[in-house]
C-alpha cells in the first residue's frame, strides 16, 4: 500500500516524501522480536488471550458517530457565523465548551488520558507565566486552538489558529497557536532550567497539527484532517484512520518505557535513511534533460523553416555551445527552486502559502506530470501550460511580487502588521533568472526571415517548450521510478541539495 491520502499535509518533508508514501507502512508494521513497529504493538495489545487492550486505531474510530451527528454541525455552524469572534473571545462559552470537549475526547483516544491537565509552569527569558493547556507530560504539550477542517485553516491567525486561551508575556499578548509554538520552543517547563518542549500538538477541531521542536522553525511538520479520515472511515488496521493514530499518538511521540526513545525518532531516522535524495539516478536524469531541451528547440527552428547559423550570436560562441549552456541553465533553474520549495526556512519562495503551492508552485506542476508516464492527447503534447507556469514563476522570483517595502503598513513594528499581507516574493534579482541569460528558449529572438524594412510588424520566433518535453523533463527531476513491480517510485527529495 502507498500512503498518499489527501487527509495529510507533511509540509517541508518532515519526513521524505518518498519514505512517507513508499516505506512509512513497512516501518510500522515491522515485526522484529524487540523492535516491532507500532501496528506491530498494537495488533499484539488488541489480540491479547488473557487482557485484550482498546489501541488507538480502535479507539479513533469510534468517534465518527458523535461527531458526524453534532459535534462537526454545532461547531462549524457557528464557526460559520458573523460574530466569530465573539467564539475566541468567551473561552468559558458553550462554543469553546463544546470545543474543548471534543479535543479532550481526541486526546484520550490518542492515548493521552481523559482528564484536562492543569496549567503547566513555563520559565521564558527569565519570567514565570502559567499556561493553560490541553494536556502536557513527556515533553508534550496539546493545546486548544480553534476550529477547521481543513488543512491551510490550521494556522490562519484570525481563524482556527488563534488559542482559545492566549497567554499574555512581557512582550505582548501571545494569539495564535503558530507563535506560541515557537516561543515554547524556547522555554524552559516546569521550573528554571527544564527542559524545552519536545512536541506540540495545535488542536484546530477538525484538524491536528504536530509541531517537532527540531523542525518547526524551519516550516517542517506534520497536519492531519481528522475530519475528512472520520468522515471516510477507512477502518483497515494500516488504514488512513490507522495511521493517523499512529503518527499523533501518545504512543508514537512520547519515550518508550524500555529507555529506548521515542518512536517518531526512529521514523526520523528512517526516513533519512531511506531518502532517495541525489542520485546517480538523477544524474542521468540530468544528462537526459539537457537532451531533451536541445532537441525540442532544435525541433522548434525546424517547423520555423529557421537554420540554427541565420541566429548564431557570434558573440556568445558557436550556437550548439550556446544551446547546450543555455538549456542547462533552464535545468538550473528548476533545480534551484525545487530545492528552495524543500527549504521554506530559507525564504525564498514563499513555499508555506496556500496561494503558492495551489497557483504557482513546481510541486504542483510535479502532480500534475506524476499521474502520466508520458501524454497521449495531441493538444496536451503541443500546448504550453508547463512552460507558461514555469515562466511566471521564474518572473516573479527574479522581480519580486509586492516585496516587503511596497505596502502602507510594511514599516510597522511585526506585531501591528496585518496576518493576510497576501501572496509575496522577495525579488531575488540573480544572474540565473535574467531573462537575457536564456534567449534560445522562449520568444526573445527576431525572426531572421522578418523584413525590418516592411511593412510587417515585428515578428518573434516561437521556441518556446512544449508540454511533451517539459513533462519529460519534470518527470526525470523530481520522480524516481518504482524498484518493484506495481509500486510507485515516489518523489525525488531536494531537502538535503547543496546548491
Amino acid at each position: 500500500m502507498s500512503y498518499t491520502y489527501d487527509s495529510f499535509a507533511n509540509r517541508g518533508e518532515y519526513l521524505s516524501a518518498h519514505y512517507f508514501s513508499e516505506e512509512l507502512e513497512n516501518t510500522l508494521k515491522k515485526s522484529k522480536a524487540g523492535d516491532e513497529g507500532l501496528f506491530t504493538l498494537w495488533t499484539s495489545r488488541e489480540t491479547d488471550p488473557h487482557d485484550p487492550q482498546p489501541t488507538p486505531r480502535e479507539l479513533l474510530p469510534r468517534l465518527r458517530g458523535e461527531y458526524l451527528a453534532t459535534v462537526r454541525p454545532f461547531l462549524s455552524a457557528r464557526a460559520q457565523q458573523e460574530e466569530l469572534g465573539s467564539t475566541y473571545d468567551d473561552p468559558t462559552g458553550e462554543w469553546a465548551e463544546h470545543l474543548t470537549t471534543w479535543h479532550t475526547a481526541v486526546l484520550k483516544a490518542l492515548g493521552y488520558g481523559g482528564n484536562r491537565s492543569e496549567p503547566i509552569t513555563v520559565h521564558n527569558a527569565g519570567r514565570e507565566y502559567e499556561l493553560q493547556v490541553a494536556w502536557h507530560g513527556d515533553g508534550i504539550l496539546a493545546v486548544d486552538c480553534g476550529w477547521t477542517v481543513k488543512l491551510d485553516g490550521a494556522l490562519d491567525p484570525d481563524e482556527a489558529g488563534q488559542l482559545l486561551h492566549p497567554l499574555k508575556t512581557a512582550d505582548g499578548l501571545l494569539e495564535v497557536g503558530e507563535k506560541l509554538a515557537g516561543w515554547l520552543f524556547q522555554s524552559e517547563l516546569h521550573e528554571l532550567g527544564g527542559d524545552a518542549p519536545r512536541f506540540i500538538l495545535l488542536l484546530c477541531g477538525g484538524v491536528l497539527v504536530l509541531a517537532d521542536r527540531g523542525a518547526w522553525a524551519e516550516g517542517r511538520y506534520l497536519a492531519a484532517s481528522l475530519d475528512a479520515a472520520l468522515a471516510r472511515n477507512d477502518t483497515a488496521k494500516a488504514g488512513e484512520l490507522a495511521l493517523l493514530a499512529a503518527l499523533f499518538s501518545h504512543d508514537m511521540l512520547a519515550p518508550r518505557p524500555d529507555g529506548k526513545g521515542r518512536r517518531l525518532d526512529d521514523l526520523l531516522k528512517a526516513s533519512r535513511d531511506n531518502a532517495v535524495g541525489v542520485n546517480s539516478e538523477l544524474r542521468k536524469g540530468l544528462q537526459h534533460s539537457v537532451e531533451i531541451i536541445a532537441n525540442e528547440v532544435l525541433a522548434r527552428l525546424r517547423e520555423a523553416e529557421v537554420e540554427p547559423r541565420e541566429i548564431e550570436d557570434l558573440k556568445k560562441g558557436p550556437f550548439a555551445k550556446q544551446l547546450t549552456r543555455e538549456s542547462l541553465r533552464y535545468l538550473y533553474r528548476i533545480l534551484f527552486l525545487l530545492y528552495a520549495e524543500a527549504r521554506p526556512e530559507l525564504g525564498i519562495l514563499p513555499a508555506d502559502d496556500s496561494t503558492y503551492q495551489t497557483g504557482y508552485s513546481i510541486a504542483r506542476l510535479r502532480e500534475l506530470v506524476a499521474r502520466e508516464r508520458k501524454l497521449v492527447e495531441e493538444d496536451s503534447r503541443n500546448g504550453f501550460h508547463l512552460y507558461a507556469s514555469l515562466d511566471v514563476l521564474f518572473n516573479k522570483v527574479n522581480y519580486g511580487h509586492r516585496p516587503h517595502g511596497t505596502e502602507a503598513d510594511d514599516d510597522k513594528p511585526a506585531e501591528e502588521r496585518s496576518q493576510l499581507r497576501g501572496l509575496r516574493f522577495e525579488p531575488l534579482r540573480s544572474e540565473l533568472f535574467d531573462p537575457k541569460a536564456i534567449t534560445l528558449i522562449g520568444r526573445h529572438i527576431l525572426h531572421p526571415h522578418w523584413d525590418e524594412d516592411g511593412d510587417e510588424q515585428p515578428r518573434w520566433l516561437d521556441l518556446r517548450l512544449r508540454n511533451a518535453a517539459l513533462h519529460q523533463v519534470l518527470r526525470l527531476l523530481t520522480m524516481k521510478e518504482a524498484g518493484q513491480k506495481g509500486r510507485q517510485g515516489g518523489f525525488i527529495s531536494y531537502r538535503n541539495l547543496g546548491i
